[in-house]
C-alpha cells in the first residue's frame, strides 16, 4: 500500500476516533514509520505494544521448544545454536516453519532423523522467501 494511501485513511479516521465512544481500535504493522504522529497522540491510540523480533538466545529457545517434536539426530541437535546463530531476523513463525520443512526434507529423504542437511537447507529456503 501507497505510504500517501495510508495517511488519507488514517486522516480521514482521525474525527470518527475523536467522536467515538466506547469503541476499540486495534491495528497492526509492519511498517511503524507510516503511521501518522496524529494518530498515536494520547486519547487516540494509548497504548503501542513493540514486538520486537527474538534475539540469538530466544531464537535458540524457539528452536528447541519447535524442535522437540521432531526427531533431531545429535549433530542436529548441536546445530540449533548455530542455526540460532544464523537465523537473525527471523520471527518464532518463520523459525517454526524451518523446523517443520526440515522434517519434510527428512522425510524426502526416507529419514526418521533430522540432520544438519536438512535444517541448513530449510534456513535457506526460508531465507530466498
Amino acid at each position: 500500500i501507497r505510504d500517501d494511501l495510508v495517511t488519507g485513511v488514517q486522516t480521514c479516521a482521525l474525527p470518527i476516533l475523536d467522536k467515538a465512544k466506547n469503541v476499540i481500535v486495534i491495528g497492526a504493522t509492519n511498517h511503524p514509520e507510516s503511521i501518522d504522529d496524529a494518530i498515536k497522540r494520547p486519547g487516540r491510540f494509548d497504548i503501542i505494544i513493540d514486538f520486537t523480533l527474538p534475539n540469538k538466545d530466544e531464537r535458540l529457545s524457539i528452536l528447541k521448544i519447535h524442535s522437540s517434536e521432531v526427531n533431531l539426530n545429535k549433530e542436529a541437535k548441536r546445530y540449533l545454536e548455530t542455526l540460532a546463530a544464523n537465523s537473525k531476523g527471523l520471527c518464532g513463525a518463520s523459525l517454526r516453519a524451518i523446523i517443520n520443512q526440515a522434517a519434510i526434507n527428512a522425510f524426502s529423504r526416507e529419514s526418521s532423523e533430522v540432520s544438519v542437511a536438512d535444517l541448513t537447507q530449510a534456513l535457506d529456503d526460508m531465507k530466498r522467501r
